[in-house]
């Protein structure tokens, strides 16, 4: 993906990955026309926890030509928001473009999840957007008769405080080099993020005045699988906004009695959706309301759920039509 980016031209080298303690991470571009910049990292993003504050810690310093002493360059300031390129791994194999939010949302969770476990960085107020741009792109492109296009629910790190999401190429080694599919993306990530100047539609809530802001809902999603069908189908009818999506699995109700850490993931996601939709309205109460998977539950655990749900001030939809 950064490859078909870069190959679009209007890059410019830079030398960020030199951080305060004077270590260098990987080469940085910013572009000319966009405020947007690519880093291009070692190692596994999973850990790559506090990315927006490594970033904001590095060199600004234009050119690579340029040379500048240290004392000339400048801190950046923190990035509005974070989209991580990645590969997708899944054991089926089936082709996939996916974009996730990020965040441990279950206090439990292993290391291998990278972050933190239990909290969730604020998702990207562009994923739902970017999932409707990924779908005509692919289409567009003849790929979607042998990619699936499609939202992952929040399940790793890194921890971070900026708005952030994963983009992705899977689901196997055959399908991350696809130059076609690198393309796709290519073509979804210059329109999100305005590196052609066109302008972007409602991906974006940012973009949105206070009143176009209060007429609309964004929606956490609660219960089912791991590749969010009804989030899915949410997410991809025009004007609407989701943010973090848990699976069943990532839901602890416990085990002979135990009351499970359930409750922490759900105030988690809800807390951080908030964060991330300033202003948001819409038919349901505090602008952020909550997309349940009925049939995800038995009916205690739903009973309980959607209790606390109320307790948090949040509305509930069982069905997508109804958001």
């Amino acid at each position: 993906m950064a490859e078909a980016l870069l190959a679009r031209g209007n890059w410019l080298e830079t030398e960020p990955g030199v951080e305060r303690d004077g270590t260098r991470n990987g080469k940085a571009y910013r572009h000319k026309h966009s405020p947007t910049s690519l880093w291009l990292v070692e190692g596994r993003l999973l850990d790559l926890d506090d990315a927006d504050r490594r970033w904001a810690s590095a060199s600004s310093v234009g050119s690579t030509d340029e040379k500048p002493s240290r004392e000339q360059r400048e801190p950046l300031a923190l990035p509005s928001d974070v989209v991580f390129l990645s590969k997708h791994v899944a054991k089926s194999g089936v082709p996939a473009l996916c974009v996730h939010p990020i965040g441990v949302p279950n206090p439990s969770s292993s290391k291998e999840a990278g972050g933190k476990p239990g909290r969730c960085p604020p998702p990207s107020p562009r994923l739902a957007g970017c999932l409707r741009e990924l779908g005509r792109a692919a289409r567009e492109a003849g790929l979607d008769s042998s990619f699936d296009t499609t939202l992952e629910v929040t399940h790793h790190g890194p921890w971070l405080e900026t708005p952030a999401m994963f983009v992705e190429i899977g689901s196997s080694e055959e399908h991350w080099g696809r130059a076609d599919a690198a393309e796709v993306w290519a073509n979804v990530l210059t329109r999100m993020l305005g590196l052609d100047g066109s302008p972007a539609g409602d991906i974006n809530w940012r973009d949105l005045d206070p009143a176009a802001r209060a007429e609309r809902s964004a929606f956490v999603c609660i219960g089912g699988g791991h590749y969010a069908p009804k989030p899915g189908d949410l997410a991809r009818r025009s004007g609407s906004y989701v943010g973090h999506m848990l699976a069943s699995y990532a839901l602890d109700f416990g085990r002979g009695g135990g009351e499970g850490t359930w409750r922490e993931a759900v105030t988690e996601a809800v807390r951080s959706t908030r964060a991330a939709f300033p202003g948001a309205g819409g038919g349901v109460a505090g602008g952020v309301g909550a997309l349940v998977d009925k049939k995800a539950f038995r009916a205690r655990e739903r009973a309980a759920l959607l209790e606390h749900l109320g307790t948090l001030g949040v509305e509930h939809r069982f069905k997508s039509s109804e958001c």
